[in-house]
């Protein structure tokens, strides 16, 4: 697994985000588990398709 965390210019609410993602969540291809927090979606690779999730969280920049 890796983690990332993007630049951003202040934290990041994650019930909000969390809640965006479930918003706009495409049916049958992403999915929210909002108990976790957590967004899962596949993405298409050269090498086909890789699982991606996600977890925001208010830690800022680390």
């Amino acid at each position: 697994m890796t983690t990332m965390r993007p630049d951003a210019p202040h934290p990041l609410d994650p019930e909000a985000a969390v809640a965006l993602f479930t918003a706009h969540a495409i049916p049958g291809a992403e999915h929210t588990d909002r108990a976790t927090a957590t967004h899962t979606r596949l993405i298409s690779t050269a090498d086909g398709p890789v699982r991606v999730d996600i977890t925001p969280d208010d830690a800022g920049d680390a």
